[in-house]
């Protein structure tokens, strides 16, 4: 029994150590993802799904050797990565969710004094005869979050508006997020599918347009 907890030492303590990092990288990606300006498809989203992969692997690892005795190896070895693969999946997506929500959540609180500052001046809402406040709390969310750099873009009319602004995606195509002063609600779509589906072309059909800056 000595010579077989002796043998399981030196990997014990290396499956230990990738434990330990892939919790770190999880860790790491859920702030970033949490915290980053709204987006459709990010690549931190796919070393989360790694690292939930490889802490389901490794606590399975370090389970084996302590119950069995022995090495995790073979096509037991094999099963508990498929198996951890399946479930590591779910969970990412499950966690890929909900960091999405906290994302456009802190968004959607930041934006609110903007946008309840354009319903205000909904007569005549584009500079010069309108201007905005930044707020401390936005400008704050601006830095935080790396947002674009770019305006928002605001279309009206004197019934409604839509406010735009550019969202972060993984691939060159980007995504966008608007509200809709009728919907009273924002939308957060890659531009693939907002070419294909003309919503938003359709939604600012006969609307005046400026822009608004967000940064001073």
């Amino acid at each position: 029994m000595t010579d077989a907890v002796t043998d399981l030492k030196r990997p014990s303590i290396v499956s230990a150590a990738w434990l330990l990092l892939w919790i770190a990288a999880a860790a790491w990606t859920c702030q970033l993802l949490a915290t980053s300006w709204p987006y459709v498809q990010l690549m931190p989203q796919w070393l989360l799904l790694f690292a939930a992969v490889g802490i389901l692997f490794r606590i399975f690892d370090l389970a084996w050797m302590r119950w069995r005795r022995e090495r995790l190896s073979g096509w037991t070895r094999r099963g508990a990565r498929v198996v951890t693969f399946v479930a590591g999946a779910f969970a990412a997506g499950g966690l890929w969710e909900a960091l999405d929500g906290i994302s456009m959540g802190r968004f959607e609180r930041a934006f609110a004094p903007l946008v309840a500052q354009v319903q205000a001046k909904a007569a005549a809402p584009c500079p010069p005869a309108a201007t905005y406040a930044i707020d401390p709390g936005l400008a704050a969310y601006l830095e935080d979050a790396a947002a674009p750099r770019a305006p928002a873009q605001l279309h009206f009319d004197k019934q409604r508006f839509v406010l735009a602004l550019s969202g972060w995606s993984m691939d060159i195509d980007g995504s966008t997020l608007f509200y809709d002063s009728r919907a009273r609600a924002w939308r957060k779509v890659h531009n693939d599918m907002l070419a294909q589906s003309g919503e938003l072309v359709n939604l600012r059909k006969g609307l005046e347009s400026c822009g608004i800056e967000l940064r001073r």
